[in-house]
């Protein structure tokens, strides 16, 4: 196939083809040929806008603001096995340039080992392992502008221990430090402060998940002590024992009480509420002696009440999707357009196709000859009619090459009869002229006209018309 005959469905095939590859290239993911130039940039921050991501300068009720963790060491073990020392650059993140692209091992510190926190993957949620032994020797330290030395570590500090994917490029990861904690109260009406035990039945929520506590012997329920809250939402459930029922529950903090939503026997609060991001907050409920079931109503502001006698969703973790029920959000985009692309190329298809057709119908039409010289008015009109519906105009109609133009049209001679002879006989037949002999072809020239020895006239016909020969006849 050549450029000359790339034209009508070729060419409307390669543009498709053009459109379609213009539209994925964004979609295309071109895998990296080496590892050069792949970074890692670490944030490691105290959460103190508990919510689970870097804040910025969004602060929390007390007034503080998240704050990253730059001082000392973060440390790699990359896919190649190498052990690489980075440190924080002028942006406060843990910076390692030029390390090998793939799965490796993030390691920094937490606090002190007498000193307990929950540390999160930011991206994902999941709760970091932490770790008292790691070590190496033979490792490297780079710093953010690339220069190498020497560098080794000892076990004992405290390290939270995170999966990393290297790829190439740039790779970011953030990391959240809390330590929320909680602990509960049960106290009769009237006499509140005072902590007592057997009167109810506490469990704390976690994201609407249960977490059992237990009594710890002074009237005081406790998780067990390696449990944090996550940066979402936090609560309790209260269970009076038969012969009670429930009044009220209450949380505070060093800094003040906090705002619950109710849910029947179900109280909860939102981490951004919190003024701090490590510390205990206390949650103190109230109940009554007596047979009635119905709560009354928060002599305090800041509760919301809501009352249900059933069971509450909060307290049952809702199903999961089916898999495949729903369509990935990032994929929503790439099915429209695709869907898009596909409705545009086959409109285009469409409309080169018909103009291809059409095309080829007008140069078969405009090949005929022209045919109305020799047909009567009624037939020219008719022609000129049903060219007129195909949308071919008269111009349009023109001989092939190589073909003589018809002569313009002429009125014939009339038609006579000659006297007839005076002798009589058989009829008188004599030779025609030889110019005669060939009246049908529209190439040659037209005599003028001459008598005939009876006194008839013969006259030559326009082109494209037979001769009319005048004979007398013998009466």
């Amino acid at each position: 196939m050549t450029l000359r005959t790339l034209r009508g469905p070729h060419a409307g095939a390669l543009l498709l083809l053009a459109l379609v590859v213009a539209f994925l290239m964004p979609w295309v993911h071109i895998p990296a040929a080496h590892a050069a130039g792949s970074s890692l940039r670490v944030t490691v921050f105290d959460d103190r806008v508990v919510d689970g991501v870097f804040s910025g300068n969004t602060s929390n009720k007390s007034g503080s603001r998240d704050g990253k963790r730059s001082d000392g060491f973060a440390y790699l073990h990359d896919a190649s096995g190498a052990w690489i020392a980075g440190s924080s650059d002028a942006s406060g993140d843990y910076y390692f340039p030029n390390v090998a692209a793939g799965a490796g091992t993030l390691y920094f510190a937490v606090d002190g080992p007498e000193v307990k926190s929950v540390v999160r993957d930011a991206a994902t949620g999941a709760v970091l392992n932490q770790r008292t032994d790691v070590s190496f020797s033979g490792g490297t330290y780079i710093d953010p502008a690339g220069h190498q030395s020497p560098h080794s570590l000892d076990a004992g500090p405290r390290m939270a221990e995170a999966s990393v994917s290297i790829g190439a490029g740039e790779t970011k990861g953030e990391f959240a430090i809390t330590g929320i904690q909680a602990v509960a109260t049960v106290g009769l009406e009237g006499n509140s402060l005072k902590p007592v035990s057997g009167h109810a039945d506490i469990s704390f929520l976690s994201n609407g998940a249960t977490i059992p506590a237990r009594d710890d012997g002074s009237a005081k329920y406790r998780t067990n002590a390696d449990v944090f809250f996550p940066a979402t939402t936090m609560g309790i459930t209260v269970k009076p024992v038969k012969g009670f029922h429930l009044v009220n529950v209450t949380a505070e903090t060093t800094n003040g009480e906090i705002n619950l939503k109710r849910e029947g026997n179900t109280f909860t609060l939102q981490m951004e509420d919190l003024p701090f991001s490590v510390g205990f907050v206390e949650f103190r409920a109230v109940v009554r002696e007596g047979a009635s079931a119905s709560p009354t109503v928060a002599s305090h502001a800041p509760m919301a009440v809501s009352e249900s006698a059933a069971p509450t969703e909060s307290t049952v973790p809702a199903p999961a999707p089916a898999p495949g029920a729903e369509v990935p959000a990032w994929l929503w985009p790439s099915v429209i357009g695709a869907v898009a692309v596909l409705l545009i190329a086959a409109l285009f298809w469409l409309w080169l196709r018909n103009r291809t057709q059409q095309r080829a119908e007008a140069a078969r039409h405009a090949a005929l000859p022209d045919i109305t010289a020799f047909a009567t008015p009624e037939q020219r009109e008719v022609l000129q009619r049903k060219r007129a519906a195909d949308g071919i105009s008269p111009e349009d109609a023109v001989l092939p090459p190589g073909a003589a133009p018809a002569a313009p049209e002429r009125p014939g001679p009339e038609l006579s009869v000659a006297p007839a002879s005076s002798a009589p006989g058989p009829r008188d037949h004599r030779p025609r002229a030889p110019w005669k002999q060939s009246s049908s072809s529209s190439s040659q020239p037209s005599p003028p006209s001459k008598a005939s020895p009876d006194g008839a006239h013969d006259s030559a016909p326009a082109t494209g018309t037979l001769p009319v020969v005048r004979r007398s006849e013998q009466d």
